[in-house]
């Protein structure tokens, strides 16, 4: 894309777009893993009541969502400006 005169901007936003989302599947996922472990500990152990105060469950899972939107934004633009950073004779 460099060839043609694309800026790194715009060969960059597919990318963390793709991974964005990405990670949103995948702090969904764990999402309803860690919603699963919490229900199956709570059948078992009644006493430890672990879902008395849903606002910090639900704060748990809203960080966990943010975070991993932010971690793979973060990564994903080093990782393209490793790449963009090379010569086009580096490449080839």
């Amino acid at each position: 894309m460099q060839l043609v005169g694309a800026t790194k901007r715009f060969i960059r936003k597919p990318f963390i777009n793709t991974h964005i989302n990405l990670g949103l599947i995948g702090s969904l996922i764990a999402i309803a893993m860690l919603s699963l472990s919490i229900y199956y500990i709570e059948d078992l152990y009644q006493d430890l009541n672990l879902i008395s105060d849903v606002t910090l469950i639900l704060s748990l899972f809203a960080s966990i969502l943010i975070f991993s939107i932010i971690i793979t934004s973060i990564c994903t633009y080093f990782a393209t400006q490793k790449f963009l950073k090379l010569k086009i004779e580096q490449l080839y």
